[in-house]
């Protein structure tokens, strides 16, 4: 963990202002996460990941990512598990090796790693998200995270 919060300079500083403001932050994950999806069914390349996600969803699935909506199915999925990964970011323990692990965790869920528990429960292979899309989605979510760190409280 020392290694992990030096290599990124992350200090006890960060922890304390994180700490301070997780009333605040623990409210916006889902307001962020409507902004960036959003954001990114503008764009073609990031919707054909969508129409095939099946995992907990009845009924319709959508054939098309022209047919891709806000409030579809599949980005109501897309949109609850990155709320639950936001929430965990503002609100974490980083000192704690658990809080690293899972998000070691989030990133094997989106590779083709086949063997993983959570991917045996839903019955599908691995998600493999290409490393570009999580990149600029970590970085856009990161730039709407430090407006919310900026602004007073």
């Amino acid at each position: 963990v020392d290694y992990l919060c030096k290599s990124i300079y992350f200090s006890d500083d960060d922890m304390d202002c994180l700490a301070e403001r997780s009333t605040l932050l623990s409210m916006i994950p889902r307001f962020v996460v409507d902004v960036c999806c959003y954001h990114f069914l503008k764009f073609n390349v990031t919707k054909v990941f969508l129409p095939h996600a099946g995992s907990g969803m009845e009924g319709r699935t959508m054939g098309s990512p022209h047919e891709l909506t806000l409030d579809a199915q599949q980005t109501e999925i897309c949109k609850k598990m990155f709320s639950m990964y936001l929430c965990k970011l503002v609100t974490c323990g980083f000192p704690e090796l658990v809080t690293w692990e899972y998000f070691d965790n989030v990133g094997l869920m989106h590779t083709a790693e086949p063997d993983l528990k959570h991917h045996k429960v839903i019955g599908r292979g691995g998600l493999c998200v290409d490393l570009m899309h999580l990149s600029v989605t970590l970085a856009w979510t990161l730039d709407v995270l430090t407006l919310a760190f900026a602004s007073p409280l």
